[in-house]
This record gives structure tokens, C-alpha cells and sequence, in this order.
């Protein structure tokens, strides 16, 4: 159930000679390395407040998964993750859809899988394989939108650092229909906490047909930047989200979510463990 979408195209040479440099450099460093000291993301201590510091360390119960954040300062230790998540990635989009797609043996694995990247992972608990992911990309740096789908957007698409691009939501491949929902409505709370915690103010992606109607009318303030657009077999529609306190309540209701989902693992919490 892919909802950020990638275009269903054959790259040109251009494309392919970026691809390739992309994929050399994620191979040899992103998203497996530590963090960048050029990296302008500022650290999550020196922006979590004290409103969303119980939302970090909050656990959660039941059936309801955990949302890990995952940046160049806690990468290290979701190195396993983030292999699992980009072999989900090749088996859901380049194996079952047949997207035009550069992939390794290693698994899918593009120019955008960066160093400062943000994944976010969920998993139903801590020793469990994970269920679900998704990438956010600032957008004052290259992004899918921009390069790929500016041409989806009426106007020139929107960038900016207080706008992160959402891309490649990922279910496991071994996901029932109902549990890809229930994770897909998982990951977008995810992201709303995330972007809230992070002082990010619009979201925007692409979304197929499928799930254009659930991404304008979930809870969350959202909008479309253009028209829709044929992609291949299926169609794509640009959308720009507002990110505010109201519309993550909205969508916890929306999604049956109870309380925070979003959780990050400092290293030197990981190491007192």
C-alpha cells in the first residue's frame, strides 16, 4: 500500500549516472553511518521541550506500534533496521509493484537515502521485526518533489527548511491489508509528532490513487498542490500538509491511537540500558 509515490518511468542517463552516484554514496555511508559534522540538523535534545520529552520516552501499549526516529545522531543503533527496512523497500516496491526503481542486492536505495535523512520505524515492540517505515527529507535540500514531481504542482512546489518532504511509507511485505492500514495510520501520526517535535510546519508527497481520498479527509489540514496526474497504471496528486497540534489529535481519532507513538533513543540511553 505504497502511499508516497515514485514515478512509474525508466530514467533517462542523467537520471541513471545520479542514481548511481547515489547509490555509491548510501552504500558507503547513508543511512548506516554516524552523524555528519556538517550535518545543520540541530541535535533532538536541543530542540525537544519539555511538552514533548514524554512524548519520546512514552511506551506504548497493547497493540499499538512504536514509531522509533531515527537521525544521523541515533543511526548507529538501528543498523539492522535500517538494512531490514531498505530489503522491504526492494521486495514491496522493485519485486511486488515493479517500480522503475535502482536497487541493489542490499535492497532499494536511492540518491535521497542521505545523511540527513530522518526514518522513522515502526515496530510493535522493541525485540519485534519492524513493521513499517517511511523517510522525511527537508525540502531546502534536493527532494523527490522538487527534481521529480515539480511538474504535479501548480506553482513551484514548496521548500523551505520548515518543510520536510514525506516519501517511501513501506508496510512489511508480509503485512495482512488491514495491517497495513492499521500501520499506515500509525506512521503518518509518527510523522505528524515528529515534525511537531522538530518545529517543522508543512508536510508535503505525493499520493496515488488509492489513498488521495484517506490522505485529504484523515483529520489533518491538508490541501493539493495540483492536478492530478497520470503515472503509468495509476495516478498521482501532489499534497501539502499544515502541521498543527489539532490535526495529530484528529488523526489519533481517526486511527484509533490513544497516546503518543512517537518514541527517540538517545545513544547514552542506549548504552544505560
Amino acid at each position: 500500500m505504497p502511499l508516497f509515490r515514485t514515478p512509474a518511468k525508466r530514467f533517462s542517463q542523467s537520471e541513471q549516472a545520479r542514481n548511481a552516484s547515489g547509490r555509491r554514496e548510501a552504500s558507503a555511508a547513508a543511512p548506516l553511518i554516524p552523524r555528519d559534522p556538517h550535518d545543520k540538523t540541530p541535535p533532538i535534545g536541543a530542540i525537544a521541550g519539555d511538552g514533548f520529552r514524554c512524548m519520546l520516552v512514552h511506551r506504548c501499549q497493547g497493540t499499538q506500534a512504536m514509531i522509533y526516529i531515527v537521525t544521523s545522531e541515533n543511526r548507529d543503533l538501528f543498523r539492522q533496521d535500517l538494512f531490514q527496512m531498505h530489503r522491504h523497500r526492494r521486495a514491496v516496491f522493485v519485486d511486488r509493484l515493479r517500480w522503475q526503481l535502482p536497487a541493489t542486492g542490499l535492497g532499494e536505495i536511492d540518491a535521497y537515502d542521505r545523511r540527513d535523512t530522518i526514518y522513522l520505524i515502526a515496530r510493535a515492540r522493541p525485540d519485534e521485526p519492524i513493521q513499517a517505515s517511511a523517510r522525511l527529507l527537508p525540502t531546502d535540500r534536493p527532494h523527490l518533489m522538487g527534481d521529480l514531481f515539480a511538474h504535479a504542482c501548480s506553482s513551484p512546489p514548496p521548500c523551505g527548511r520548515s518543510i520536510w518532504e514525506a516519501s517511501r511509507f513501506c508496510p512489511a511485505p508480509e503485512l495482512s491489508r488491514r495491517a497495513r492500514l492499521r500501520s499506515l495510520g500509525e506512521i503518518l501520526c509518527g510523522i505528524l509528532e515528529t515534525c511537531l517535535l522538530f518545529g517543522t510546519e508543512q508536510i508535503v508527497f505525493t499520493a496515488n490513487s488509492a489513498l488521495l481520498p484517506l490522505t485529504l479527509h484523515c483529520g489533518w489540514q491538508a490541501s493539493v498542490l495540483g492536478p492530478t496526474l497520470p503515472d503509468g497504471d495509476d495516478q498521482i496528486t501532489a499534497v501539502q500538509v499544515q502541521v498543527h497540534f489539532d490535526g495529530l489529535l484528529a488523526l489519533r481519532r481517526r486511527f484509533g491511537i490513544h497516546a503518543p507513538i512517537a518514541r527517540y533513543l538517545l545513544p547514552q540511553h542506549a548504552r544505560a540500558a
